[in-house]
């Protein structure tokens, strides 16, 4: 169920009609490739390309349309929304396509009607060989505008803190042979996001990454690494980052241990007003005693400080668990970690590998789960805050699934703390007076299958923000009831209940709806 997070207003704009048409472009070249996959099936065995138009209706009753914290406003909210999900899963061409186009018509309000978009498509074309990969992705969802304000991921209501971020990327690689010894892979990346509205969010990314290595495998190994990148900032400068190291690998298999340790140079003017240089080096280590469990370790000194990775996940019979932990240098134009099609459907899916080990099938029986136990691939991703420029991020995130013959669960806890780049400017204006902003998530949903075609779904989020000021906090809980049913093989309907909490001491609101939808697939 689409959420009616804050949308744009129906009018054009022209800062909107680019970056549209560069994630148009993407479709295209989805279309035609995923075609061609299609006209090969039966060459391939393949399933060819797969579109499956979309409808629903959503209903919403409010008590506070606008999460006003005096006089809130009554109203009904109808949500139309039309889409549709591509596949193409057979051949050299494979990915996903999922967009929805929504109306959003108030009963009482009709100055407030407006339309909102969501996208999500990820494409990897094989065009030579394995030589030569094109990988295109593109989004379209909802991003807060400040971290001390309401959170879209955790309300449906329009709200002024929520703006359409709008991301697209392509990326060519190659890989290949040179001579006898030694193999290259080379990768090319142009990224550009856009926010509704405002400038914060605008920004294009320029990167090339190379490696060079050896043409075997071998239990101590060396590669070869250049990589850089030119971030552009609407609302800043730009700035460059470059890197060249070599990193060598020892591989212990009486242990399941991979070990590695690197030395290298960093040239960037992301702290100074020039470019520097800076020594870089680092160790790491990966250990896989079982191939359903893995941890990894990875520790660097940069022109920042001491940045590190950790990384953990185990799989059982019936359960996910996994555990991240990480600062490094982030310039995405929201903050957020990126994570495929949902924190949800990310745990489900890896849940589901010793199930059913093709990607394209599990992709389908995990959709298939989720939506049989009421549950939401998106639940538990991090939307982030818009920013205008480069952040150094801690992050921690613990995560658990679980999947039972007639239930589900899935509870995910994140912290984020963001620290300005020393000698940058303020990213945000939310930086102007903290020297840090810190958020913590908590996310818990519940499922029960009441009859092979119905189900019953409780959930609980929770955010909460804040930076050095006494002004700079706040804090957000919603609880989700849901009753889903199964009407056919391609309808569904859902009734629920909500009640949202905001906090904070300049608007504190609350907000209770019921809402119900009626979906179709053709």
């Amino acid at each position: 169920m689409l959420e009616l997070a804050s949308p744009p207003r129906l009018k054009a704009s022209s800062t909107f009609i680019g970056p549209l048409a560069q994630v148009g472009v993407g479709l295209v070249v989805f279309v035609l490739l995923g075609a061609h996959s299609a006209a090969t099936r039966a060459q391939t065995g393949g399933f060819g390309l797969r579109i499956q138009p979309q409808l629903s209706v959503t209903q919403t009753i409010t008590n506070n349309l606008q999460i006003a914290t005096v006089n809130p406003l009554s109203d009904a909210v109808t949500q139309l929304t039309v889409g549709a999900n591509m596949r193409s899963s057979g051949g050299r061409f494979q990915g996903f396509l999922d967009y929805g186009f929504s109306s959003l018509l108030h009963g009482q309000h009709s100055e407030l009607n407006s339309y909102q978009n969501s996208l999500s498509a990820s494409f990897v074309g094989d065009l030579y060989e394995k030589r030569a990969t094109l990988e295109v992705q593109a989004g379209i969802s909802q991003t807060a505008l400040s971290a001390f304000g309401a959170q879209p991921s955790l309300g449906s209501l329009p709200s002024s803190n929520s703006t359409e971020l709008r991301t697209f990327s392509i990326t060519p690689s190659f890989r290949g042979p040179i001579g006898q010894w030694f193999q290259y892979q080379a990768a090319f990346v142009y990224f550009v996001s856009n926010a509704s509205g405002t400038s914060s969010g605008d920004s294009k990314t320029y990167s090339a990454n190379f490696r060079l290595g050896p043409a075997s495998p071998s239990v101590t190994s060396w590669s070869i690494d250049i990589n850089s990148a030119r971030s552009d900032f609407a609302a800043s400068d730009q700035t460059v980052d470059a890197r060249i190291f070599g990193t060598v690998r020892r591989k212990i298999d009486a242990l399941d241990l991979l070990v590695n340790a690197s030395v290298g140079l960093e040239l960037t003017d992301l702290s100074t007003f020039e470019v520097s240089r800076y020594r870089t080096y680092g160790i790491g280590a990966s250990w896989v005693p079982t191939p359903r469990t893995r941890l990894s370790v990875q520790l660097d000194e940069r022109f920042f400080g001491r940045g590190h990775t950790l990384g953990f996940e185990h799989r059982t019979a019936l359960t996910t668990w996994t555990f991240s932990d990480s600062r490094d240098l982030s310039i995405s134009s929201n903050g957020a970690a990126q994570t495929g099609r949902g924190a949800t459907f990310d745990l489900y899916f890896a849940l589901f590998a010793s199930i059913e080990p093709d990607p394209g099938k599990r992709t389908d029986l995990v959709n298939t789960y989720l939506k049989a136990n009421g549950l939401s691939p998106t639940t538990g991703s991090e939307v982030g805050y818009l920013r205008s420029g480069g952040t150094i991020r801690r992050s921690q995130t613990a995560a658990v699934a679980y999947r039972g013959l007639r239930g589900a669960a899935v509870l995910v806890i994140g912290r984020s703390v963001n620290v300005p780049i020393d000698g940058a400017a303020p990213p945000s204006s939310d930086f102007v007076n903290s020297s840090s902003i810190t958020t913590d998530t908590v996310s818990l949903n519940l499922s029960h299958r009441l009859t092979p075609t119905s189900s019953a779904t409780v959930g609980f989020s929770y955010f909460a923000s804040h930076g050095d000021l006494a002004n700079q906090a706040s804090s957000q809980r919603l609880v989700n009831l849901l009753y889903s049913l199964r009407l056919t093989e391609k309808s569904d309907a859902s009734v629920g209940l909500r009640r949202a909490s905001y906090q904070t001491a300049q608007s504190p609101y609350n907000e209770s709806a019921v809402f119900a939808t009626f979906g179709h697939r053709f």
